[in-house]
C-alpha cells in the first residue's frame, strides 16, 4: 500500500476556469496558460505540487516548472499519495517486468518518460550500464531525492547522467557534459537481434544507441537475402550489420559521423560480416544526388529528426519529401525503400504526403507492404501521441 500524506505540506498551483473541462480527462501535462502562473512563479522550478482545480479542490500531483511552456507535470491523479522512494520503486519495478518478460536480452529502453510514468526522465540499458538522460526539472528532481531507489533495484556497475539535450533549453536548464557514475567503459558492447553492436555512452548521438529501430532492423533483415544494399544514416550500423547477417551480396553504409562509422566497422568484424560491408563518411543528400550507379536492391532512409520544433515543420517536410524523392531514384525497380522518421511534430498522415509526393517526382511507383513503430520497450503515452514518434514505413518499388 501506497502512504498518503496531507495536501497542506506542498505548494499548490490553481487551474484557471477554462482549463477545468480539460482536466477532467486523464493529461500528463499542464501549460502555463492553464494556471494562474501570477500566484505560482515564484514555485522553484522542479517542485512537487498539488494541482487544485479553479474551485479549489486538489485533483493531482505534478512537479512544477515556471521557466517551461509545459510547466506541470502530473504523477499522479491521486492528490493524497506519498511519491515517497517506495512510490517510485513500484514504477520502476513495473517497467522493469514489462521489458525482462518480452526482451531476454538486458539491452533496451528501460524507462521511457512519461509514458512510463517518469516525466522527461529517459534510462536505455546496457547490461550493467545505464545512461539516464534529465531532460526536465521534475526528472532533475526525480534522480536527486531517488537515485538511491534505482540503484538499489538495478544494481548498475555504471551509470551516465546525460543532461545534454536540447529539450533542456525548453525547461531553463543549463546543457551540461556527461556525469559519470561508478565505472563507465568508453565503448560498450551491447546485443540486438542476435547480433553484437557497439556504443558510445557517453559522447554518441542520444543515449549512444537507438533501440527503437530494433524490430524495424528485424523485419528489413528478412528481405536481404542475395540483395544489394544501401543504408542511408546508417550511424553505427545497426541495419547495415543485420542486412549483411540476413544474406545481402553487399551493403553499402554512408553517415557523416567518422566515430559513428568506426563503430559501424567494429559491428561488422564482430558479426564476421567486414567483407560484406563498406563504409562512406559522406552527406547522405550529397552522395544521393551524384549517385551515377544502377541501383540497390534495398535502401533505408533512417535521418535524424528533420523537424525539432514546430518552426521546422515545412522546412523539414521539404527535407523529407526530397529525400525521399532521391531514395526512390536509386531502387531498382522491384526493390524496396524503408524510410523512416524520428519527428514527433510530424504526424504519420504527413509523412505518407511526403513520400508520396516524393516518389511521383521521382517517377517512381509503390506500394506500403509494411508500417511500423517503436519497440514495446518504447511505449505510448494514451494520452501524449508525441511518445508515439517514430513511424517506419517499407515499400515496394517499381
Amino acid at each position: 500500500m501506497l502512504k498518503e500524506m496531507s495536501v497542506l505540506t506542498l505548494p499548490s498551483i490553481t487551474l484557471l476556469p477554462a482549463a477545468d473541462k480539460r482536466r477532467h480527462a486523464d493529461l500528463p501535462w499542464i501549460y502555463a496558460n492553464e494556471i494562474n502562473m501570477t500566484q505560482a512563479k515564484l514555485i522553484p522550478a522542479g517542485s512537487l505540487v498539488i494541482v487544485l482545480n479553479s474551485r479549489q479542490q486538489p485533483i493531482s500531483l505534478a512537479y512544477f516548472n515556471p521557466h517551461s511552456l509545459i510547466c506541470g507535470r502530473v504523477i499522479s491523479h491521486q492528490p493524497n499519495i506519498n511519491p515517497d522512494s517506495r512510490f517510485w520503486q513500484q514504477r520502476l519495478e513495473q517497467a522493469l517486468y514489462l521489458r525482462q518478460h518480452a526482451l531476454k536480452a538486458p539491452f533496451y529502453r528501460l524507462i521511457h518518460a512519461e509514458a512510463d510514468g517518469f516525466p522527461g526522465m529517459i534510462i536505455d540499458r546496457f547490461d550493467h550500464q545505464f545512461v539516464v538522460q534529465l531532460n526536465t526539472a521534475a526528472s532533475e528532481t526525480l534522480w536527486r531525492e531517488h537515485q538511491q531507489a534505482f540503484t538499489t533495484i538495478l544494481s548498475p556497475h555504471g551509470i551516465v547522467l546525460r543532461r545534454d539535450s536540447p529539450s533542456r533549453e525548453l525547461e531553463g536548464l543549463p546543457i551540461e557534459p556527461p556525469e559519470i557514475i561508478g565505472k563507465n567503459d568508453a565503448i560498450v558492447r551491447l546485443q540486438e537481434n542476435q547480433a553484437w553492436f557497439f556504443a558510445n555512452l557517453a559522447h554518441g548521438q542520444k543515449t549512444g544507441w537507438f533501440f527503437d529501430q530494433r524490430d524495424h532492423r528485424r523485419w528489413v533483415a528478412q528481405l536481404c537475402r542475395d540483395k544489394t544494399v544501401l543504408d542511408c544514416y546508417c550511424f553505427s550500423g545497426g541495419f547495415s550489420v543485420m542486412a549483411a547477417l540476413g544474406g545481402a551480396k553487399n551493403v553499402i553504409g554512408i553517415d557523416r559521423s567518422a566515430e559513428a562509422l568506426e563503430l559501424a566497422a567494429m559491428a561488422a568484424r564482430e558479426n564476421k560480416v567486414d567483407h560484406l560491408c563498406a563504409w562512406q563518411q559522406q552527406d547522405v543528400f550529397r552522395f544521393l544526388e551524384g549517385y551515377q550507379g544502377t541501383g540497390f536492391d534495398i535502401v533505408i532512409a533512417d535521418p535524424p529528426a528533420f523537424i525539432k520544433s514546430k518552426k521546422d515543420f515545412h522546412a523539414g517536410c521539404r527535407g523529407y519529401r526530397k529525400l525521399a524523392k532521391l531514395a526512390a531514384t536509386t531502387v531498382k525497380p522491384g526493390g524496396y525503400l524503408f524510410f523512416a522518421s524520428c519527428s514527433h511534430h510530424l504526424p504519420p498522415s504527413e509523412l505518407l504526403q511526403q513520400l508520396r509526393h516524393g516518389l511521383w517526382e521521382s517517377k517512381r511507383d509503390g506500394k506500403i507492404i509494411y508500417y511500423g513503430q517503436a519497440g514495446l520497450d518504447h511505449p505510448v503515452h494514451p494520452a501524449l501521441p508525441e511518445t508515439a514518434y517514430l513511424k517506419g514505413y517499407m515499400l515496394h518499388i517499381f
